[in-house]
């Protein structure tokens, strides 16, 4: 058995036909999804603005004023993300276009109480620092900008005040030369979204993958919310292909452990992390409720659809690839090497 073949096969289809954007994972079997992304629409609502400020950057020798006043959604977009704060919250980046459209500007009092950059909150009750002027929990979620020029007129300073839901808050200086750098960037990017595979070709190499090593471990298209997604499936359940993963790794010297969590089994090491699945964990909705345990608190109840030992000693795992495809690959590689010698 060609283990050689086996990452080559399995790197081709988690690492080179995947790609992450938006909050969501997308592959050949779903790539037509793409263009519905929202982050997709912002951006291409955004694109010629950010032509037209990469031209005047060439035209003018940086940000002017003006440009900054015609264009700062475009602006504050580019700057968000070379700041690194793109962020809000599961699902609610596409929140940041609305604060980047907005561009509300720090008041001088704001800019004096956090003189520097850097994240705020070192204790929990300081967390969430609510300098946005607003009521209710939203006032701890936004951002603000602070713009100034120099002698000539020319953007010189922009940093932003960010805070993302249950995040603390963030403020951090954008380098100008990396701004105007980005917005050249931006404006002559292939924003063309491809992989190296279409889909026939994709699908003929997960079933190379299986005619291979299904024997061990078997990938599988399971349809999800956001279109078609590969599993790898394993025979045993999930504490037993822990343990086993576990003595395997030990065997070679390496070490993994295993951690038992609400739903499921994990396994980790220094590399990465894996939560192995049940088929129903894939399949249906996770069916939450909480009992009270007093003192005001809540204890989540997942009934039958949580992991059992006893109860599903015959089912099978599954693991997400995709997610961390590296340790993933690592796992799956260990898994038929020392099934083989067995």
């Amino acid at each position: 058995m060609n283990l050689d073949r086996l990452r080559q096969l399995a790197t081709e289809l988690f690492v080179d036909n995947y790609r992450y954007e938006g909050g969501r994972y997308f592959n050949p079997l779903n790539v037509e999804a793409v263009e519905d992304q929202p982050e997709r629409r912002q951006w291409r609502a955004v694109m010629p603005s950010i032509g037209e400020v990469a031209s005047a950057i060439e035209r003018d020798g940086g940000i002017t004023q003006q440009t900054y006043q015609a264009h700062k959604t475009a602006i504050h977009a580019i700057a968000r993300d070379v700041a690194g704060l793109r962020h809000w919250g599961s699902g609610l980046a596409e929140l940041c276009w609305r604060e980047d459209q907005e561009g509300k500007l720090a008041t001088p009092a704001q800019i004096a109480r956090f003189p520097k950059d850097g994240k705020c909150g070192g204790r929990v009750e300081e967390a969430h620092v609510n300098i946005f002027g607003k009521e209710g929990r939203s006032g701890f979620e936004g951002t603000l900008f602070q713009i100034g020029y120099d002698e000539g007129g020319y953007l010189e300073t922009l940093r932003l005040f960010h805070q993302g839901h249950r995040d603390s808050l963030s403020v951090k200086r954008v380098d100008i030369p990396s701004l105007l750098q980005a917005i050249r960037d931006k404006a002559e990017a292939d924003d063309s979204f491809t992989f190296p595979l279409e889909r026939d070709a994709y699908l003929e190499r997960i079933a190379a993958f299986n005619n291979e090593f299904g024997a061990y471990v078997r990938l599988r298209v399971f349809e999800r919310k956001d279109g078609p997604s590969v599993y790898a499936e394993f025979k045993e359940n999930p504490q037993v292909l822990a343990d086993k993963l576990v003595t395997y790794a030990q065997a070679g010297g390496v070490r993994l452990r295993s951690h038992r969590g609400s739903v499921t089994v994990s396994i980790s090491g220094d590399q990465g992390l894996a939560d192995l699945f049940l088929e129903r964990h894939i399949t249906t909705v996770r069916p939450s409720t909480y009992q009270p345990i007093g003192g005001g608190l809540e204890k989540e109840d997942l009934g039958d659809w949580s992991f059992d030992p006893s109860r599903d000693a015959g089912e099978s795992t599954l693991i997400m690839p995709y997610l961390d495809p590296d340790f993933s690959i690592s796992l799956i590689r260990l898994y038929v090497a020392s099934q083989k010698v067995r």
